[in-house]
């Protein structure tokens, strides 16, 4: 058996961690090979050389892409594309190249979505994709009115700032972690739990299963209280123009992300399986409808929560799985504009290509908006958008004063859009340059990059878990929508994870005054062989202890 170091234990407590193979053979393990769960040990800290490398690239690109815009937005549609795609396309893998958790870091997730969502198109015209048939439908007549190499360079200056902001985060750590002890990860129990305090149970994940249960037997209540069976299987426009416009819909999808990622952050057990079933039901019945982004979003945050406790899917599965989604992306396309009904199979076709350019239909906004503050010269009270939500909430419930029907008010994002352009959705990048202009993109998009790095890196795994849960959602909803929903949707967050806290410390309380019912004793730490010895050298015994020793805490954050 392999040795433990005695330097490996967290905090340097001199506890020491059972070694690598053991881990592996552990029955918590998952079965499927598609799976891989890393081995527990102390957190994992970004390399300085490869963070710092990240950082330098992308500040280099930033000074680019700024100082040089104008001659940027005068490139040719085709060389500005390739340009766009080539500086995000290095920024990004610098970036997730210098994450421990890679490609499923909460930095990364954020970072590959907006840069799908926002050149999705410019990597189809770099390459010389023809998508003729999808761009010859109503939706993509846009590709022929905004100038394109100019919307290019303003969502490369976001993807590029939002880049800037994680390797600053990341590197910051890497330096921090040079004069700090080592600290649990992410998905290791704390191991300065008290011996003498008895366990909190963890119910974060019934609490989630619960929730996303609740919420998509909710959303399916709303759209049969809505126009019947019959809507279940229309088009987006139908269920957009009456279901989806209720009070509770904002709620209930809400729920669905949130109670997702509470089922899944705890690891495997029985709850998170029951709320992966439950999220594949809503997913069959969701996708036909068009309601991609409530399907998608949900998924690839939890993806991120499951990899903080070191469970991530194999590369092979990710990229057959991209493939897939973008080929099923394109072929809901016709679904959703006619819906399920109405429909006919040989209208179908399931091309990744189309997928993309679906996707990649979120810079549409940010042509929008530079048509309005650029060409007609608009200029919103500075943050208007930002800062609509509460404006509505302080002034209207607080104060008493009246306001206009949130499907009206255009100091939301999200109703601006819908009235002058109709259903294309939102973007960070657009509603940071409506407001601010160039340099509103650059601040916001380097503020959301410090922020979802931080996620990955913050010293306190409990606050780092908690913003996770409540803030990841929101953000990368946020993508293809507005921001006025996120800090709504974050405190209803903490306050549901609050709820689950005092379930948690109500049923410690019960199980240490109920005789009846005593709380399972912590698992005893294994204790490790001795070290055999090699020629010329003694035989030292490894340190160990007690087999009785009480384990770490094992409850919730």
């Amino acid at each position: 058996m392999a040795a433990l170091s005695r330097a490996g234990g967290p905090c340097g407590s001199g506890r020491l961690y059972p070694p690598v193979s053991a881990a592996a053979a552990s029955p918590a393990s998952p079965a499927s090979p598609a799976l891989a769960v890393r081995s527990a040990g102390v957190a994992e800290t970004p390399s300085r050389r490869a963070s710092g490398m990240a950082l330098a690239g992308c500040l280099v690109a930033l000074f680019v892409v700024a100082a040089w815009a104008s001659s940027f937005a005068g490139l040719a549609e085709h060389s500005a594309a390739r340009l766009s795609v080539l500086v995000v396309a290095g920024c990004v893998l610098l970036c997730v190249r210098a994450q421990p958790r890679g490609v499923w870091a909460c930095s990364s997730v954020y970072l590959i979505t907006l840069s799908v969502f926002h050149l999705g198109v410019a990597a189809l015209f770099a390459t010389d994709t023809s998508f003729d048939r999808i761009r010859g439908q109503y939706d993509f007549r846009w590709l022929a009115v905004y100038p394109m190499s100019r919307l290019f360079a303003v969502a490369t200056l976001g993807v590029v700032s939002a880049a800037v902001g994680v390797a600053a985060m990341t590197l910051l750590r890497a330096v921090r972690a040079a004069g700090d002890r080592p600290v649990p990860a992410a998905g290791d129990p704390p191991a300065t739990a008290s011996p003498d305090r008895p366990d909190r149970p963890d119910l974060r994940a019934p609490a989630g299963l619960v929730v996303l249960a609740v919420s998509v037997v909710g959303l399916v209540a709303i759209v049969l209280a809505a126009g019947g069976i019959g809507l279940l299987f229309g088009s987006y426009a139908a269920v957009g123009q009456t279901a989806l416009r209720g009070p509770l819909v904002p709620y209930v999808l809400l729920g669905v992300g949130l109670g997702l990622a509470l089922a899944v952050i705890g690891g495997p057990s029985r709850w998170r399986t029951a709320a992966l079933v439950v999220f594949a039901l809503f997913a069959a019945a969701a996708l036909p409808l068009g309601l991609r982004g409530e399907v998608m979003f949900p998924a690839v945050a939890a993806a991120a929560v499951a990899a903080r406790r070191r469970i991530v899917v194999r590369g092979v599965v990710v990229l057959l799985g991209a493939v897939i989604l973008l080929a099923l992306i394109g072929g809901l396309r016709e679904i959703r504009e006619s819906g399920l009904a109405a429909t006919r199979l040989s209208a179908i076709t399931f091309s990744p290509v189309d997928g993309i350019a679906e996707l990649g239909a979120s810079i549409r906004p940010v042509g929008s908006v530079l048509e309005w503050r650029d060409e007609f010269g608009e200029r919103p009270p500075a943050g208007s958008t930002f800062y609509g939500q509460l404006d509505r909430l302080v002034s209207g419930r607080l104060l008493g004063h009246p306001q206009p029907s949130q499907f009206s008010d255009e100091r939301l994002f999200n109703v601006l859009m819908l009235d002058r352009e109709g259903p294309i959705g939102g973007s960070p990048i657009a509603e940071a340059y409506y407001n601010f202009g160039a340099r509103g993109v650059v601040g916001f998009l380097l503020l959301t990059g410090l922020v979802v790095a931080w996620m990955d890196h913050g010293r306190s795994v409990r606050r780092t878990d908690t913003a996770c849960l409540v803030l990841l959602v929101p953000l990368i909803t946020e993508v293809r929508n507005a921001f006025a929903a996120v800090p709504v949707q974050a405190m209803l967050g903490l306050g549901v994870l609050g709820l689950i806290r005092l379930a948690e410390t109500a049923a410690a309380r019960t199980a240490r005054t109920d005789p009846a019912r005593p709380l399972r004793p912590a698992p005893p730490r294994p204790r490790p062989a001795s070290r055999p010895a090699r020629a010329g050298r003694e035989s030292v015994p490894v340190r160990s202890e007690p087999a009785a020793a009480p384990g770490p805490r094992v409850g919730g954050p």
